[in-house]
């Protein structure tokens, strides 16, 4: 009983909090409303920099543990979404759609949207990687290592400016990086050790709690651990 009363009342707490979100969303956009600061954040650009990284940090833990029983339909979906995500980026830049905020960011800005996003889905890659690497996965990790080199040598030397990586110095690389490599090798692998811990702590709970109960029954089978 209680447990469904606390389930109800953060399902009544979600629920309220999504409608005072819309509200405000409808009346810093629509009705003007200047306190929201909803007006001066307008893009799809400034959206993604709000809940991008939240969102990643949020359920990484999750798809870290449970990632590999995804169910087809789910894989599918999400594939569906990224290649979405991707011609709409294209077309944002080629169209100049300005609702997008697409125009006018560069490769240096993108880096510093996605690359903590994409270190935390690094972490999951590499768990399944680094115990056995064919050389195929070896040639495609080589591949972006050189891909990159290449577009920092084009940034730097032969100035193409839609890189925008002309005018930062190792301070600003070392800023971009610092924060991807200490979630992606710290924070993300001691998180996910901890709900691992939480969930086996749970389940041999309930185990000794089930072999208790039929030891206690003298007309039950024995249980097969």
């Amino acid at each position: 009983m209680g447990t469904r009363l606390s389930r109800k009342r953060w399902q009544l707490s979600i629920t309220a909090g999504v409608i005072v979100f819309v509200v405000t969303l409808v009346g810093g956009y629509a009705g003007k409303w200047s306190w929201t600061g909803y007006g001066g954040n307008d893009t799809l650009w400034d959206w993604l920099q709000l809940l991008l990284l939240p969102l990643i940090l949020a359920t990484a833990p999750i798809w870290l543990t449970k990632g590999s029983g995804m169910r087809r339909n789910r894989q599918i979906a999400l594939a569906v979404l990224v290649a979405g995500f991707t011609v709409l980026v294209i077309v944002g830049y080629v169209a100049d759609v300005r609702w997008t905020g697409f125009p006018g960011n560069k490769l240096w800005d993108w880096f510093g949207l996605i690359f903590l996003p994409l270190s935390l889905a690094a972490v999951r890659a590499w768990r399944k990687l680094h115990r056995k690497i064919t050389p195929l996965q070896l040639a495609g990790i080589s591949g972006v290592l050189v891909a990159f080199g290449l577009l920092i040598a084009g940034g730097y030397a032969l100035h193409w400016k839609w890189t925008g990586f002309a005018g930062n110095t190792l301070w600003d690389w070392v800023q971009l990086l610092l924060a991807p490599i200490l979630f992606g090798i710290f924070v993300v692998p001691a998180a996910v050790s901890w709900v691992s811990e939480e969930i086996e702590e749970h389940e041999e709970k309930v185990e000794e709690r089930e072999e208790a109960k039929a030891l206690a029954s003298p007309h039950s089978p024995p249980v097969m651990r």
